[in-house]
């Protein structure tokens, strides 16, 4: 459990998938006047995106940070003193959901993850840039959920958040899984290329995404669109999303979709329209769903010790891609028609219900390790 502790934070995020997207069957229902549960709110967008961000995405990043983070950095294997604190923490998210205090749960498993990659760094030997990103990004999550703490009726804290603490996650690992993912001839070139990314490049990614944050705690109008611009172009030259050829296999080009939907959204979510909360979920789905659930793969796969040539259920990950794509089409095209907009909402989680069903039927027997 030490070397990979995945396999403890990969089933949290699985539980919260069903729950962030079962909450709008109720909704639903009541819409339709076929149930009336006292209390419920028939529109539960708070419950939703709370349930999205600290029971979804939080637990599988912290399971991959606490197991890719001492190779990134050559470093010893995270100590179970901070696989159990973080565990503890985001055992407490769900509770807290339901029953109030969910920001300081936040705050305490953020604040932990930030020491625990800061440590990591100090007892490294050769701490390359782009993992400074990812420091950023769950140091920007401390800030979010302070704010979150202190200003509760305000949506800046889960701004920062959504959309400062989870893409520099995303970008700084990206840069790195970019190589073994994406099956080019040129993996040892990009290698190389991502070893001597400066320390300041790394810094003005980070910089421009703490300008957005800065933004967003005053309000500004399209406060995100500095840290869109910068991660479309990080994408694009960092990661190579510019050279689509490049990436190889259906795994990769799963990969590949999620990066340049990821920048899509972003910059959607950044403009100051009436769309902007639906082109946000170009990102959440899009985005953040599709990278999750290829390097969920590539993670069991390769640190389980299974083969990844020939890469088992090609035909699943083709059916996933098509879902993924299809739940960001429902939901995106929720407001077409203000009458069904519920309904849109709940056919998009039903689709998404399949898409979680599908992957773990195929891919969650790989979460223990190979046999010998």
């Amino acid at each position: 459990m030490r070397e990979n502790p995945y396999r403890l934070f990969f089933p949290l995020s699985w539980l919260g998938a069903f729950a962030l997207a079962f909450v709008w069957i109720p909704a639903v229902l009541i819409e339709r006047h076929f149930l009336t549960i006292p209390g419920w709110n028939a529109y539960p967008r708070d419950l939703h995106s709370t349930l999205a961000a600290g029971v979804f995405v939080l637990p599988a990043m912290t399971g991959f940070l606490l197991t890719a983070a001492p190779r990134m950095t050559g470093s010893s294997p995270a100590s179970m003193i901070w696989v159990v604190a973080l565990f503890f923490c985001e055992i407490l998210i769900p509770p807290s959901v339901l029953l109030g205090g969910t920001a300081i749960a936040l705050l305490g498993a953020c604040a932990i993850l930030s020491a625990f990659l800061i440590a990591t760094a100090r007892n490294a030997e050769n701490v390359p840039s782009y993992f400074w990103i990812i420091v950023s990004g769950t140091l920007s999550g401390v800030l979010g959920a302070i704010l979150w703490v202190l200003l509760p009726a305000e949506r800046i804290g889960s701004n920062i958040i959504f959309y400062g603490m989870f893409p520099q996650i995303l970008l700084g690992a990206s840069t790195m899984l970019v190589v073994p993912i994406s099956g080019s001839a040129k993996r040892m070139e990009w290698r190389t290329k991502m070893l001597s990314i400066r320390l300041f490049e790394a810094a003005g990614l980070a910089g421009l995404f703490w300008v957005s944050n800065a933004l967003y705690f005053f309000s500004v109008k399209a406060a995100g669109m500095p840290a869109a611009i910068a991660a479309t172009v990080w994408i694009l030259t960092r990661v190579h999303a510019a050279t689509p050829g490049e990436f190889h296999g259906i795994l990769a080009k799963m990969f590949w979709t999620a990066c340049i939907l990821l920048c899509i959204g972003l910059i959607g979510r950044a403009f100051p329209w009436e769309f902007s909360v639906h082109a946000a979920h170009v990102y959440w789905i899009g985005g953040l769903v599709m990278f999750l659930l290829s390097v969920s793969v590539q993670v069991l796969l390769s640190h389980g010790g299974h083969a990844m040539i020939p890469l088992p259920s090609r035909r699943t990950l083709v059916a996933l891609l098509i879902l993924v794509l299809l739940t960001v089409v429902t939901r995106v095209s929720a407001p077409v028609v203000p009458a069904m907009y519920i309904s849109h909402l709940s056919y998009a989680a039903f689709v998404f219900l399949i898409v979680w069903i599908l992957w773990l039927l195929r891919f969650a027997r790989f979460l223990g390790s190979a046999k010998s």
